[in-house]
């Protein structure tokens, strides 16, 4: 019993420490974006920093498929509020949206299609995620 009763605030904990993760990770993808962007003559080689940005973004929409996955199944296990749980998840879905458009933006013209498959390979679990905050 006591264990039970321990677990809830303990992976609540763990559910916003980890969205914290997430959020300081997006920050630094946005630096390293924003500052390429600003400063193109001291990011050469080019293909270097478009590569560390496709690695974090990665790293980052695998991150948020499965914090929004867990916190839809917590939102629908009644351990988080459920106003609280949607507005994660969505907010969640936004930065994987996000970073599949990045990828999308970034391709090369002939590897458009294959990276519109990747994207909605990652965006079906938070679809997932969605449904299961949605549905009854």
């Amino acid at each position: 019993m006591l264990f039970s009763k321990l677990l809830r605030p303990v992976s609540l904990g763990l559910i916003s420490l980890w969205g914290g993760v997430i959020l300081v990770g997006l920050a630094v993808w946005l630096h390293l974006w924003i500052y390429g962007v600003l400063n193109p003559d001291k990011i050469r080689p080019l293909e270097d920093w478009l590569l560390r940005l496709g690695v974090l973004s990665f790293i980052l929409q695998i991150a948020v498929v499965v914090e929004a996955l867990v916190v839809s199944v917590a939102t629908r296990r009644r351990w988080m509020p459920y106003k609280l749980g949607k507005k994660g998840v969505w907010l969640l879905s936004l930065i994987g949206l996000s970073q599949v458009f990045f990828g999308i933006w970034t391709a090369y013209p002939a590897a458009v299609s294959e990276s519109t498959a990747w994207g909605m390979f990652i965006l079906l679990p938070l679809g997932v995620a969605c449904w299961l905050v949605k549905g009854d």
